[in-house]
């Protein structure tokens, strides 16, 4: 019954957390949790799991956690308003994130967003595509390849889902290998009198 006072009096010693240049580490001590880590840190669960590209909330005794400095992907966390039109994959290619890094930090089971939806993102809005993003390829279809989306054929051309499937008369956004989609409202084809 001795044992945990002995444990206990380590523990204390360990709470220490150390910081290298600008990451802070902690590590991880018998009874810790990552809940209680991160309330002690003043952070969240989610935050110390994307620092320490954790896939799930499991933590060994003596492992070393980041608290802060940058994650695997990027740097600070910062807020994005989802504006009418935008997508995931938009929204993941303006932070120089991927789909699924942004899926997880906001604890997305779907692609499904709303206007005016907040999402964490990380890194910065660098690239000087604000303007939509519409890229000028001046091609006016889209031959759907293997292992596209319709989400990875708007983000190709700035455009959003919504904008793909009314001018397609899409009634999901289910698309075909081989299937021609237009990439604008017009139909391209100028009528000839």
């Amino acid at each position: 019954m001795k044992a945990p006072e002995t444990k206990t009096k380590t523990v204390k010693e360990k709470k220490k957390t150390t910081s290298k240049g600008n990451t802070v580490t902690y590590t991880v001590s018998e009874g810790d949790n990552l809940s209680s880590i991160a309330d002690e840190n003043g952070l969240t669960v989610d935050e110390i799991m994307e620092l320490n590209g954790l896939e799930t909330d499991k933590i060994l005794v003596g492992q070393k956690l980041k608290l802060s400095g940058s994650s695997t992907s990027a740097s600070k966390t910062s807020v994005h308003t989802v504006s009418s039109g935008e997508n995931l994959t938009m929204i993941a290619d303006k932070y120089g994130m991927s789909l699924s890094e942004l899926k997880e930090i906001n604890d997305l089971d779907s692609d499904i967003i709303i206007k005016g939806q907040k999402l964490k993102v990380t890194g910065s809005q660098s690239k000087g595509n604000t303007n939509s993003g519409k890229k000028s390829t001046g091609k006016t279809t889209h031959k759907v390849k293997s292992g596209e989306t319709l989400a990875s054929v708007a983000s190709e051309y700035g455009v959003s889902i919504s904008e793909l499937m009314k001018w397609n008369k899409l009634k999901s956004d289910k698309i075909l290998i081989g299937q021609v989609l237009k990439l604008s409202g017009d139909s391209g084809k100028k009528k000839k009198k």
